[in-house]
């Protein structure tokens, strides 16, 4: 699997720096749990995060597939 797994944490936690609702932050890491689950179900390996470049500003991710 990707850098997902270990990108939701921090994904969550920005979100709640942001003033996001818990049931916003609860359904957003949710979704992304169950996608991670179907993935390993599948035999996908899901997207390859890369960041655009240097973090100068708000961070910027490219996904594609492997």
């Amino acid at each position: 699997m990707s850098d997902l797994p270990e990108l939701l944490f921090s994904w969550e936690k920005h979100l709640r720096a942001e003033g996001k609702s818990k049931a916003t932050v609860k359904a957003y890491g949710d979704g992304i749990r169950s996608y991670i689950k179907w993935c390993e179900h599948a035999g996908v390996s899901g997207p390859v995060l890369h960041r655009a470049g240097p973090i100068t500003g708000p961070v910027r991710t490219k996904a594609y597939w492997r």
